[in-house]
């Protein structure tokens, strides 16, 4: 099962969340949204601090997409999102309040194909030994993955409470990149699979649930220069 590391220092993943309110086709280089689109990566792009964005539209409701930035540390993450540039970032672009969170991962998320994002909601009173052992459950899983059911995953907890409904959690975000739509489907429906015999079960600890989001693809809109990928 191939890593995806790049050193042992733990990262920053900020994950901003909104959803088109129109068929905005920002995909599109020359199109209004396309060009106002391209100029937020590019100002995202110049923060102090930065080191990769990518981004996806998920497929269970193509209007919401998710961007996820790279970031050396906490404070860069943070400083970026009480700046001006932060607000006006996806200005002339029709779309709900943005929500936001970070992550700390020791991996590195890169770009892939196919990719599902599960979210498993913990206590937001989940001890540092609790978190420890299901940490320890997981990368003892991740270890074990042969590369004809998932391709990589990367990994990492909320730096502080998320929403879950009305109240409060601690989430744990997993991503697995999968070769094809029907691979991941032949996979989940066999029962013998390591998926089911060991990730299921580790799912369904998290005691307040879990979400998915699925990607056809996480899209590269720019990385630092000297950030180097181990694979």
């Amino acid at each position: 099962m191939p890593t995806t590391s790049i050193s042992s220092e733990r990262q920053v993943l900020q994950i901003i969340s909104f959803t088109i309110l129109n068929d905005s086709t920002i995909e599109h280089r020359f199109s209004h949204e396309g060009r106002r689109w391209r100029n937020a990566m590019r100002t995202i792009r110049k923060q102090t601090g930065w080191l990769r964005t990518l981004w996806g539209r998920d497929m269970n409701s193509s209007h919401k997409i998710d961007i996820f930035i790279a970031w050396t540390d906490i404070q860069a993450a943070e400083s970026f999102q009480t700046s001006p540039s932060f607000d006006a970032v996806l200005d002339g672009i029709n779309i709900s309040p943005l929500t936001v969170h970070c992550i700390t991962t020791h991996s590195d998320l890169s770009p892939h194909g196919l990719t599902e994002l599960v979210t498993l909601f913990f206590p937001t009173a989940l001890t540092h030994e609790d978190q420890e052992f299901f940490e320890e459950q997981l990368q003892h899983y991740t270890a074990r993955l042969p590369h004809d059911e998932i391709r990589s995953t990367a990994h990492g907890w909320t730096a502080g409470p998320v929403g879950r409904g009305a109240d409060s959690a601690r989430g744990c975000l997993i991503f697995f990149e999968w070769g094809s739509l029907d691979q991941m489907f032949e996979v989940k429906r066999n029962i013998d699979s390591l998926y089911n015999n060991c990730f299921v079960p580790l799912r369904d600890e998290a005691e307040r649930g879990a979400r998915a989001a699925l990607y056809t693809k996480l899209r590269d809109a720019g990385k630092e220069r000297s950030f180097c990928v181990v694979m």
